[in-house]
């Protein structure tokens, strides 16, 4: 089976998504399931992205390839 590779702002917007069932009264484990994805697999976003806007995203990118020595 095939990976499916999400953006940062794909998993900010998924992360998102999942906050907003948590508040309606879903659990995690059950607002994962629904949007598609693994209970780790939120925990790393969460970890990773977890304050961050899909704006923040956008800029974190440009700076990491500014950084790393990739051509913007």
């Amino acid at each position: 089976m095939a990976r499916k590779r999400y953006t940062p702002e794909q998993s900010i917007v998924t992360l998102r998504k999942i906050e907003i069932l948590c508040g309606q009264g879903s659990t995690v484990e059950a607002a994962v399931k629904q949007e598609g994805t693994n209970l780790q697999t939120y925990y790393r976003w969460r970890k990773v992205y977890g304050q961050m806007g899909t704006s923040d995203a956008k800029r974190f990118r440009e700076l990491e390839k500014v950084y790393c020595g990739e051509n913007p």
